[in-house]
């Protein structure tokens, strides 16, 4: 699951964000590139959602490229 820091950071840009249906680059913008492994971060941020850590938004599905779709609602 994320640091502390990582769930605050992982807020700010979901409550910042549109509504709809994004993978987690998306969410992030320019802010993604700062994330130093993407896999292990993604990894971990699915599982504070799976645990309700963040609010405002939920797993939709993995599609054909094997990235996950996040609602944000």
């Amino acid at each position: 699951m994320l640091s502390t820091s990582e769930l605050s950071t992982a807020q700010q840009a979901i409550n910042t964000h549109s509504k709809g249906k994004f993978i987690l680059s998306e969410i992030y913008g320019t802010l993604w590139s700062t994330i130093k492994h993407p896999t292990l971060f993604g990894k971990n941020f699915k599982a504070s959602v799976d645990a309700s850590q963040l609010q405002n938004i939920r797993f939709v599905e993995k599609n054909c490229a094997n990235h996950i779709i996040y609602e944000i609602f």
